[in-house]
């Protein structure tokens, strides 16, 4: 049978009885770390199928480090030890993503047998094979200011992915004045706000709240008020996307023009961010400050930049890259009588004109992710 791959998380003082534990015939232990910002990064990256944290007290920075690794590696179970399992414990286990609670006392052999269980059966749940879960790629399709097509682009773009074959959720974060079901036309439905009054963020509720359009994709639409905004917080964005990641093959986040609380968070958990400008001087220097920002943020990587209405200025491709020092990963034409008619019907561009300049760029740039 081939071994689990297991990352630990403990202090320098735990980290001895955590090595211990993982002594058993049936884990690899990849490495024993600490729970700090800096190694982030490198626990994600690893080739692990469940995480064992090993600590006393189980602090609140403890539980909200765990979150960001069930957001970032969904594919991966985490297991705490810990002394005390009271009820306390348990709920901030269950709200970060901890799959079960050991206490420190328990018999070592008892512990691994139920982590071994439960990494086998969680990968036949998902694949016969034993091989890990899916998850959703995430991306954050973002602009700085209304009109650039950021909307157009998350909507229509989830379209074509779906009609080759990817299951896609389109969450709209422009909480505000979001149009994610304008562009669907979407009757009246439940929306994220109504979802984080209700408080639970099991897979069943989560998916209760998606409304799924005729194409296949599923939206979850913004508050119906701008006042209900303030009800999102960044960290229900990770329950949502903990809660329903295995469901679909891309997550699309639709932000609002302003880089707030919410935004961040996004802008940090996705895979990808689809930064749409447009050929005109006030966007593109609105886009280059933005880069700055994410550059300091240390989300300047994931930028995959998007010119939308090429050709409805002087402005040419190469003067967009010149100054912005960056080549465009997608280009999108100019063809505003079809992109207005689509938005006034409520259906996406892809759908209502399939052969139009638009629709082939978006489909052509969906094909080959």
């Amino acid at each position: 049978m081939e071994k689990i791959n297991i990352l630990g998380i403990a202090s320098e003082g735990n980290a001895g009885a955590l090595k211990n534990l993982l002594e058993y015939e049936q884990f690899e232990c990849i490495d024993v770390v600490e729970a700090e910002n800096e190694n982030l990064p490198y626990i994600v990256k690893q080739p692990m199928n469940a995480v064992v944290v090993y600590d006393g007290d189980f602090s609140p920075i403890l539980a909200d480090f765990l979150e960001k690794i069930n957001i970032a590696r969904s594919d991966s179970m985490i297991f705490l030890v810990t002394k005390n399992c009271d009820m306390e414990t348990l709920t901030r286990a269950m709200q970060c993503g901890v799959r079960n609670v050991f206490t420190m006392d328990a018999v070592p052999e008892k512990i691994c047998h139920e982590i071994e269980t439960e990494v086998v059966r969680q990968q036949k749940k998902y694949d016969p094979s034993g091989s890990s879960m899916n998850r959703a790629h995430i991306i954050s399709v973002f602009g700085t200011k209304g009109g650039t097509g950021k909307t157009m682009l998350s909507v229509n773009l989830a379209v074509a992915l779906q009609s080759i074959g990817k299951q896609v959720l389109v969450v709209d974060l422009d909480l505000q004045f979001g149009d994610v079901g304008v562009f669907f036309d979407i009757p009246k439905f439940d929306t994220i706000s109504d979802l984080i009054e209700e408080g639970v963020f099991s897979n069943a509720t989560v998916n209760s709240y998606l409304y799924k359009h005729s194409s296949g994709v599923h939206a979850l639409c913004a508050p119906v008020s701008p006042e209900y905004a303030e009800l999102v917080k960044p960290e229900y964005i990770n329950k949502i996307v903990s809660a329903v990641s295995t469901d679909f093959d891309y997550i699309i986040f639709d932000l609002g023009p302003t880089i707030d609380e919410v935004a961040l968070q996004a802008l940090e958990i996705c895979n990808d961010i689809y930064f749409v400008t447009n050929p005109e001087i006030s966007t593109l220097k609105n886009t280059k400050v933005c880069m700055h920002v994410l550059d300091t943020l240390g989300q300047a990587s994931k930028v995959k930049m998007v010119l939308n209405k090429e050709g409805s200025s002087d402005i040419k491709i190469k003067d967009v890259e010149a100054a912005l020092d960056m080549a465009m990963t997608v280009v999108v034409p100019s063809e505003t009588r079809n992109v207005i008619a689509s938005i006034n019907r409520g259906i996406p561009i892809v759908i209502a004109t399939p052969k139009s300049k638009v629709s082939k760029a978006i489909k052509s740039y969906a094909e080959l992710l």
